[in-house]
């Protein structure tokens, strides 16, 4: 199983070196909803392995819209490289079309009015 606690590289290796495609979905699956349970908990120090673990199931094909809003809340963090995670994984996740994207428009329009 794979434990939040493993690192980024550690869960790609898992995953790439899972040869049943039932099993490797059933190992994203879990890892979705540890991902959920630690958003939930705002533990900010996982944040940035966190994020690259959404990204990389994201282009796997699996639906990480759930996160959308923790990430805008990322990117009006007063750290720089909290808030800076949050563009990078905003600028890779979202779509236009979604009303979230909206939310993140005035995040960015009051970090630029911001001196």
């Amino acid at each position: 199983l794979i434990k939040m606690k493993s690192n980024f590289i550690d869960f790609i290796r898992k995953i790439s070196d899972e040869e049943n495609v039932e099993a490797k979905r059933e190992l994203m699956a879990m890892e979705l909803s540890r991902i959920r349970n630690r958003l939930k908990m705002k533990e900010k120090k996982r944040t940035l392995r966190i994020v690259a673990k959404l990204v990389y199931l994201n282009f796997s094909g699996y639906d990480v819209s759930f996160s959308y809003i923790e990430l805008v809340n990322l990117m009006a963090s007063t750290s720089f490289a909290v808030k800076l995670t949050g563009y990078m994984a905003a600028g890779i996740l979202f779509d236009s079309r979604n009303d979230i994207f909206l939310l993140a428009n005035q995040t960015i329009l009051k970090d630029l009015a911001s001196d």
